[in-house]
């Protein structure tokens, strides 16, 4: 029988968590103050509802939350999902998420789990500093996961008209043999790609290789680029603070445009090592004075998805080199892509990856979205008793969507082939459509 979980909140965020959920056969309850949200959900989904608050006692013992399995706070109030948690505790739910975007000022996710019982803390603001961060390191791709301890690198490449293996089938280029195309991305749609398939200009591809191999960006793709040593990041919001303290510790350039005077000398008493610049972000003439064109990394963080767009737009016709849109509304990540925008990061999604990764299995060690959630990539911990440990690739019942892409074994990278054998306590990367996800949750994990 599979859980029951109480989602508070029918955000963005909570939304998401219940289609997925829901679609996986799991027992959902969304509690919500906005009946309209409440409704269209319902309408989408066999899930259970309640108006009302989560912080209220009298409303989780509506959603029966003495019997849940899990409870998952995800509101935009960091006070709301707190005390829901708390509350949820004691009324006997087995374990709680939270969507916490200041936690810093509680000394982090130790305090929260150690002294206030919550499972989990996900900040979703942290979650994409890590990821510009990771950008700022790797300058020839558009965006860059890193997999087991480390050890495996997933990146995503657009390839422009100049790219060398454009119109050859992928089964003529000598790929290095510790790396694997697991999928491309052409417009809308996500290709698990054969030998016989031929990339085209525009396509954005994923590639699985050991951490720190830039031989195939180089020789397949002569996308290898120094690193960033110049950024500019474009609004004083919360999660623009976050990414500069992030860059802080790189010996980087760091500038940030902020508007409000009093906000700017803020960040700049907390940040000693970024330069803070009173300005208008979309100024501009301010843009080209503080040589944007030599500008590496953009990244727009001004509160509004739709200005953020724009001024990577702007960046990018005034010759910045790549753009960065933190976009919060998962509806504009493809009108962001169609429009050219280098990086798309959505803080709300990452928050979803993390938090699926820990609702659906303990042995999952973590889950990434791709093409706004149609695909994903998790990474899990083989147990030793599991079911497919001591069997070699071939032998697996895998759907089609679905590619076992790296193993990790002591240390060693491992790009399967058929007869590899996968054993108890190898990590294990896999690519899967989202459709194929709850079959490969229950076969790994």
């Amino acid at each position: 029988m599979k859980p029951t979980v109480v989602i508070v909140g029918a955000g963005e965020v909570g939304s998401y968590l219940a289609h997925f959920l829901s679609h996986e056969g799991y027992t959902v309850k969304v509690i919500d103050l906005n009946g309209e949200k409440l409704r269209t959900l319902q309408e989408q989904l066999d899930i259970a509802v309640i108006e009302g608050s989560g912080a209220s006692p009298e409303d989780l013992r509506k959603a029966d939350c003495k019997n849940a399995d899990l409870l998952l706070a995800t509101t935009d109030s960091d006070e709301a999902n707190l005390v829901a948690c708390l509350v949820a505790k004691k009324l006997g739910v087995k374990r709680t998420i939270a969507r916490i975007r200041h936690m810093e000022s509680q000394g982090g996710h130790h305090f929260y789990r150690n002294q206030l019982g919550i499972d989990l803390v996900v900040d979703p603001d942290a979650l994409a500093a890590v990821e510009v961060e990771n950008l700022v390191r790797e300058t020839g791709t558009v965006g860059v996961e890193y997999f087991a301890d480390g050890h495996v690198q997933l990146s995503k490449i657009v390839l422009d008209e100049k790219c060398r293996i454009l119109g050859s089938p992928l089964r003529e280029i000598d790929f290095p043999c510790d790396s694997l195309i697991v999928a491309v991305i052409r417009g809308s749609d996500i290709l698990i790609p054969s030998g016989d398939d031929t990339l085209k200009p525009g396509d954005q591809v994923l590639v699985i290789t050991r951490a720190g191999d830039r031989s195939l960006m180089r020789r397949v793709f002569s996308s290898v680029s120094p690193p960033s040593k110049y950024v500019m990041i474009l609004g004083g919001s919360r999660i623009a603070r976050t990414i500069a303290a992030r860059l802080a510790g790189h010996r980087i350039t760091t500038k940030l445009i902020e508007a409000d005077r009093t906000h700017g000398w803020e960040i700049s008493r907390a940040l000693e090592r970024v330069q803070i610049i009173h300005g208008d972000a979309t100024d501009i003439e301010l843009l080209r004075s503080e040589y944007i064109m030599d500008v590496d990394l953009v990244i727009a963080a001004e509160g509004m998805d739709e200005l953020n767009i724009i001024s990577c737009l702007m960046a990018r016709e005034l010759g910045a080199k790549k753009t960065v849109a933190i976009i919060e509304r998962g509806s504009y990540l493809p009108l962001a892509t169609k429009l050219r925008v280098d990086v798309t990061l959505s803080p709300r999604l990452l928050a979803a990856g993390k938090i699926l990764a820990f609702a659906l299995s303990p042995n999952i060690h973590s889950l990434s979205l791709v093409g706004d959630g149609a695909a994903e990539v998790l990474e899990f911990a083989l147990r030793r008793d599991s079911s497919v440990a001591g069997k070699p690739l071939a032998e697996l019942d895998l759907p089609p969507g679905v590619i076992v892409a790296a193993v990790s074994r002591n240390s060693e990278v491992i790009i399967p082939r058929g007869f590899t054998v996968l054993n108890g306590g190898d990590t294990i990367i896999i690519f899967a459509m989202a459709e194929h996800v709850p079959k490969i949750a229950h076969m790994f994990a």
